[in-house]
């Protein structure tokens, strides 16, 4: 089985998990969710090869699997998705893939701890973890591609957090802090890959002056 078959594997696993677990996806969400990490995939995928440093098999492996941590219900199990993804990816021995589930939360450590809800412990555990890590240009490239689509559908960074600021009710200061860190972010591979990204993944967008 190659590696991408093998992430196929573990991401259907996910959602047959969770169909089965005492707070599974509706219809709708099951489909929202295959969808996003299906999306997240294909843009990792696109920008690596765009880039001249990045694996572009690696990247849509790293996007298919961001979020393995939905495997169980975050709010109603109490669990951070980012710990869960983590966990569950090291069992299944690919540590590289598990990283990218963690640090893909973690575009802004200290704001967006701030926005989990997570037991002491998932929180302290997450804090050791993020010390311990130096980010490269993988934890990036999923952060960017997790943002740049809304449940399945390609979008800019703004419509992104718009949207979830409506659903998570996320106050006005971690939304323009957000934008701004994701804006720059964008910035940096558009540089990398030397076009304007929005552009190279025909997501339409209003031109700065």
């Amino acid at each position: 089985m190659s590696e991408v078959e093998k992430a196929k594997s573990l991401l259907n696993n996910v959602i047959e998990t969770r169909r089965l677990s005492s707070c599974p996806f509706s219809q709708e969400m099951e489909q929202k969710f295959y969808d996003h990490c299906l999306s997240v995939a294909f843009i990792s995928k696109k920008i690596a090869q765009a880039s001249s440093n990045l694996d572009p098999e690696k990247s849509y492996i790293y996007g298919l699997l961001h979020d393995a941590g939905r495997i169980k219900d975050e709010r109603t199990e109490g669990i951070f998705h980012g710990l869960t993804g983590f966990d569950y990816l090291v069992s299944h021995n690919m540590p590289d893939a598990a990283r990218i589930a963690f640090t893909h939360c973690f575009y802004e450590p200290q704001l967006n701890l701030s926005m989990y809800r997570m037991k002491p412990q998932d929180y302290v555990r997450s804090r050791e973890l993020l010390k311990s890590l130096s980010f490269n240009d993988y934890d990036y490239l999923v952060q960017l591609a997790d943002i740049l689509n809304d449940c399945g559908r390609q979008c800019t960074i703004e419509y992104r957090f718009d949207s979830v600021a409506k659903r998570h009710n996320l106050n006005d200061q971690v939304v323009k802090a957000s934008i701004k860190k994701m804006n720059e972010l964008k910035k940096y591979f558009d540089e990398k890959c030397r076009c304007n990204i929005y552009d190279l993944l025909e997501i339409e967008h209003k031109i700065s002056v």
